[in-house]
């Protein structure tokens, strides 16, 4: 069972709706984490447990390789930067102990 401070709920929003479900499987294959694919919102409800290997940074490198586009004006991208960089910190203070 995941902590609360290892599992992590995020929404993406997707510039293309009909890129939600090819989106959503490739998450939950890749990551085997969980996801609800909502395309007539261009939403992307995630939940997974923050690891090495499964971070906010790795999905959203993930959809960028596969050419996946976020939607989001800046203010939304610098939220994401910053939620990367807070899971990086976690990750790297879980390693220290």
């Amino acid at each position: 069972m995941m902590s609360s401070e290892q599992r992590k709920c995020r929404t993406l929003y997707l510039a293309d709706p009909q890129q939600v479900e090819r989106a959503a499987s490739l998450l939950r294959h890749g990551f085997d984490i969980r996801v609800l694919a909502m395309p007539e919102l261009s939403r992307l409800m995630l939940v997974y447990e923050l690891q090495p290997l499964c971070s906010l940074a790795r999905i959203l490198a993930r959809l960028e390789a596969a050419r996946i586009e976020l939607a989001g004006r800046w203010w939304q991208q610098l939220q994401q930067r910053l939620i990367c960089y807070g899971e990086a910190v976690q990750l790297q203070q879980r390693q220290e102990r």
